[in-house]
């Protein structure tokens, strides 16, 4: 066989079939181990072609003396180990060299094409470097199980000569044991990798609840340093919660110390350093009598619009030293688009315009109802514009932001999602709850079955919840998590006294571990089943959760370990086309709960197990359709695909299913409503697919099924997208400044 590699120079020789291709060179790009032929690229042809290995004549010869077989292949001991062997046989060193290293690479183009499509099976996606390391693993574990093999046959020999070998049957047994050997190693990468994802989100997670709590800003710089700082200190024998608390403390005192100006001419902090080229506590910026101009034009530009920076950064070379320094610029800053009374601007933007609100209140997190919104500021500050929760003069209509000012101290909220139901334009409003430092539940909103915890068909003002029955006492009782579907509520709540002894007396012997999960309505009305009153679900009990996301007619619990539970009714008012639970096709009785009237056709949590999927980092969800984001930022979506909801070509999609064409991309968080989709990568792409059905929205009209770029560049240059937040007919793209 000629010596191939993927790369290397060939020379096309013996083809029957196509003759004047012989004589040909080109370039050889992989190797197909179903087919066994290599992909060949042509010079002057532009379509690959596969051809046979006996085909082929490398150009550049492997040399053929035993000392450089470690530089032709990655194993040089287990090679030389092999031509050693060969030697006691009595065959020529250098041919040996030569037949060994040959093989090797066959080996190699055949491991990379079996670890590809064992890949593709398990939905994963390995980087060039972890593939390569995979491969010489493999390959390195073939070999030497076939060097035991060969001892052991030579030790059984008794007399000398050539045995009579079936061909065809080694080279089954061959194919056989590789396949094997890649199936054994990517199941010990994966075991490893799953646990050091899992040790990741929970350390990511716990991070996340205690700056939440605080209402702290985390770049993705900061994000990387404190959990560094935290995995630091959880290998000296720290508690997690001491760490995370100890690692947010020293960070913040940091940034407020940069954050001081370095004089009474120069307010600029500390942190615009590599930006600037200023020294730290450089008593002035100018000289003479400039030595204002620079405090000057920072008080002036901060009162200008935003989108003014462009222009000013034009006049001269000092203006635009001030406008491109990010030391005077918000941390966070929202861009709206979509229709003049849902955006916050009361204009139509067909492109995304500047949210002057997030600059003025300091917003630290919005999230979008089907025609409306909320902001949080960084002081706990709520505020709404948007359609009504109730048709009601209490609650109007409000195309500018209007502060609610029953709500203080908020630290999250949440509104029924954005997604079509045919019930949807005879609903008469939607239903919220938001939560404060203090662990207290406000709710408001449509309160057809009860699910808001007060009387009434409709709560028309933000209020207080105080419960005391048996499921949940508000008074002692934190609520840590709050969610609203269609026709329910969803809580996870901390618990105290008896309830945690109860849970402590069963093995959770963690505090912090001491919480429930507990739901009230109806998760869909057209069962034939009545609203159930605050319960408890057991099989969640003692989780600590990351998030609660409410879908329309279902529920995700995902964990501080990224385990993904999910519970509700498996297709919703309208029947959809895919499990909206992940659990493979509907139907199945055994996913039911049949104790009750109240819970005749729900599905009690469960957790989503699938090969390749998770630890979950961030779940997203509609009325009916998934997103989850795994920590090592692939994507996956299930539930139903009308529109071209979920990014990919399952039209029957009922357990999640990875979005291959992003698989390049690093994602960290993305947003649904209705048959739209926007995802936001590390790098502050934005991604975007759906909207080719039913109600349209944000995303229609792009000409295309699957996911594409938000091409705009209408932000500051210190800026990158970091989040998005999606509506019926409008959205919203999240910047955070770089370090």
């Amino acid at each position: 066989l000629p010596v191939c590699r993927s790369g290397c120079r060939i020379r096309i020789v013996g083809v029957q079939g196509k003759k004047e291709l012989n004589g040909a060179e080109g370039k050889v790009m992989q190797f197909n181990a179903v087919t066994g032929r290599w992909c060949v690229q042509v010079d002057g042809i532009v379509k690959q072609l596969a051809l046979k290995p006996d085909n082929l004549e490398a150009l550049a010869e492997i040399d053929g003396r035993m000392e450089d077989v470690p530089a032709q292949a990655d194993a040089g001991q287990v090679l030389q180990e092999e031509v050693r062997l060969a030697v006691e046989r009595g065959r020529d060193i250098a041919d040996s060299a030569r037949i060994v290293a040959t093989r090797w690479c066959v080996l190699e183009a055949q491991v990379s094409s079996l670890v590809d499509v064992a890949a593709v099976e398990r939905q994963v996606h390995l980087s060039a470097e972890v593939a390569k390391g995979l491969v010489s693993r493999i390959i390195e574990s073939f070999w030497q199980s076939q060097q035991r093999a060969r001892r052991a046959e030579d030790e059984n020999e008794e007399q000398e000569g050539e045995a009579e070998i079936n061909v065809e049957h080694e080279e089954d047994a061959q194919s056989i044991s590789l396949d094997a050997a890649v199936t054994a190693c990517l199941d010990e990468w994966s075991q490893g990798d799953r646990f050091a994802q899992q040790e990741a989100a929970r350390i990511k997670a716990a991070l996340e609840i205690a700056a939440n709590a605080e209402r702290l800003l985390l770049t993705d710089a900061a994000r990387t340093t404190l959990q560094q700082r935290v995995e630091l200190m959880l290998r000296r024998g720290e508690e997690l919660d001491a760490a995370v608390s100890a690692a947010l403390q020293e960070w913040h005192r940091l940034i407020v110390k940069r954050q001081v100006q370095q004089t009474v001419w120069d307010p600029s902090g500390n942190e615009t350093r590599k930006i600037t080229g200023v020294v730290r506590f450089m008593p002035f910026r100018h000289k003479g009598s400039d030595h204002f101009d620079y405090a000057m034009l920072v008080q002036v530009f901060e009162m200008l619009p935003f989108h003014h920076l462009g222009g000013l950064a034009r006049v001269c070379k000092r203006w635009r030293g001030v406008v491109t320094d990010p030391s005077w610029k918000p941390e966070l800053v929202i861009y709206a688009w979509g229709a003049a009374d849902v955006t916050g601007i009361a204009c139509d933007c067909p492109k995304p315009a500047l949210l002057e609100l997030s600059i003025s209140k300091r917003v630290i997190h919005i999230a979008c109802a089907d025609a409306a919104t909320f902001a949080i500021t960084e002081v706990g500050d709520v505020w709404f514009w948007g359609k009504s929760w109730a048709r009601d003069e209490l609650s109007p209509n409000c195309k500018d932001p209007t502060q609610l000012n029953e709500l203080r101290d908020v630290v999250a909220l949440s509104a029924t999602p954005a997604g079509y139901f045919h019930r949807r334009r005879h609903y008469p409003g939607y239903s919220c709850a938001a939560i404060t430092r203090s662990g207290a539940l406000y709710t408001w909103g449509l309160n057809l079955c009860g699910q808001l915890l007060h009387s009434g068909q409709a709560v028309f003002r933000p209020k207080l919840v105080t419960a005391s029955g048996e499921a949940w006492r508000s008074g002692a009782e934190r609520v840590l998590h709050a969610s609203c579907g269609v026709d329910y509520l969803a809580l996870c709540v901390q618990r105290t006294g008896q309830q945690a002894q109860h849970q402590e007396s069963v093995g959770e012997s963690n505090a912090r571990s001491s919480t429930a999960v507990l739901t009230c309505g109806m998760f869909c009305r057209d069962r034939g089943v009545r609203p159930h009153e605050l319960t408890e679900w057991t099989a969640l009990r003692g989780l600590q959760l990351r998030q609660l996301v409410a879908g329309g007619f279902h529920c995700c619990a995902l964990t501080t370990h990224g385990d993904l539970y999910t519970f509700g009714d498996e297709t919703g008012h309208d029947g959809s086309n895919g499990n909206l639970l992940g659990h493979g096709p509907t139907g199945n009785p055994q996913n039911h709960v049949s104790t009750s009237r109240e819970f005749a056709s729900v599905c009690p949590p469960r957790r989503v197990e699938l090969e390749g999927f998770g630890p979950v980092a961030e779940v997203s969800c509609s009325t009916y359709t998934n997103v989850a984001i795994l920590m090592d930022g692939r994507v996956f979506s299930w539930g139903d695909a009308d529109g071209n909801a979920l990014g990919h070509d399952r039209h029957e999609c009922h357990t999640p299913q990875w979005i291959r064409s992003l698989r390049w991309q690093r994602v960290s968080h993305g947003a649904l409503a209705y048959t739209n989709a926007a995802v936001a990568t590390d790098e502050g792409r934005v991604f975007m697919w759906g909207g080719n059905m039913w109600e349209g929205g944000i995303a229609e009209g792009r000409g295309s099924e699957g996911p594409t770029e938000v091409q705009w560049a209408g932000v500051p240059s210190c800026y990158k997208c970091s989040s998005a937040a999606l509506g019926s007919e409008h959205g919203f793209l999240v910047f955070r400044k770089q370090p």
